[in-house]
């Protein structure tokens, strides 16, 4: 399932987004 694997690699890189602006 691409799409489904696609979501997983976003949210990925939203939540190390988020954590580096929280630790920065």
């Amino acid at each position: 399932m691409p799409c489904k694997e696609k979501v997983i690699h976003i949210n990925k890189v939203l939540l190390v987004n988020v954590m580096t602006e929280m630790l920065g």
